[in-house]
C-alpha cells in the first residue's frame, strides 16, 4: 500500500480535491503508456477499497485483532483516503434512494455524516439518528434515539441493541443504512 495515493497528474483542480487511487478507477490495460510503478499501487489501494466497502465485518475484526501500531497506521491512513470516499457513498445512496414510506421521513446529513430516520403511526412516534463514525467503516456506525413517543424504555432499548448488533456485525456494507431505514 502506498503511502500516499494521489493519482500521477491528478491534482483535481476542476474540484479542488486531490485525485487518489480511491476516487479513480482502475484500468489495467496492456499497453506501454501507462506506468507499471503506480499500477500495482493503484491495484492494492482498490483491493482494500473494495474489501472495506463490500465486507466491512471483516476488515473490523482484522483490523481490531491487530497490534497497536498496525492499527494505528491503517486506521489513520483509512481516515484519511478511504473513509470519506465510502462515507459520501452511502450517505448519497440514501439521498438517492426512490422508495417512499407511509409515516416516515428520512433526512441524510453529508457533513455530519448522519441520518435521521423519523417514524409516525398513530399515538408512536420514533426517531433514529444513524451516525457513521470518523474512521468508517473500521469503527462501529452508532445509533441514537432521538425522540421516542408511545414505546416503553424496555422495548426502545431491546430495538438499539438489536440495530446496533446488525450494524456492527454486518457482512456487506454498501448498502446498511438504507436497509435500516426501509
Amino acid at each position: 500500500m502506498p503511502e500516499s495515493p494521489v493519482c500521477p497528474g491528478g491534482s483535481g483542480a476542476e474540484t479542488k480535491e486531490a485525485k487518489t487511487f480511491f476516487t479513480e478507477n482502475l484500468s489495467l490495460a496492456v499497453d506501454k503508456s501507462h506506468s507499471a510503478e503506480w499500477e500495482l499501487p493503484h491495484l492494492a489501494c482498490s483491493v482494500y477499497y473494495s474489501t472495506l466497502q463490500d465486507l466491512p465485518a471483516m476488515v473490523r475484526l482484522w483490523w481490531n485483532s491487530q497490534e497497536k501500531r498496525v492499527s494505528a497506521t491503517v486506521e489513520k491512513f483509512t481516515i484519511k483516503y478511504v473513509s470519506p470516499v465510502l462515507s459520501a457513498q452511502e450517505i448519497s445512496s440514501v439521498h438517492s434512494s426512490t422508495q417512499m414510506f407511509d409515516n416516515m421521513t428520512v433526512k441524510a446529513r453529508s457533513a455530519a455524516r448522519e441520518v435521521i430516520a423519523t417514524y409516525s403511526v398513530d399515538d408512536i412516534c420514533i426517531e433514529l439518528v444513524i451516525q457513521l463514525p470518523q474512521n468508517y467503516p473500521l469503527g462501529s456506525i452508532t445509533v441514537e434515539s432521538g425522540k421516542r413517543v408511545g414505546v416503553s424504555v424496555q422495548q426502545w432499548r431491546n430495538w438499539m441493541l438489536q440495530l446496533s448488533t446488525y450494524l456492527t456485525h454486518q457482512v456487506n456494507g454498501n448498502t446498511s443504512i438504507k436497509l435500516v431505514v426501509s
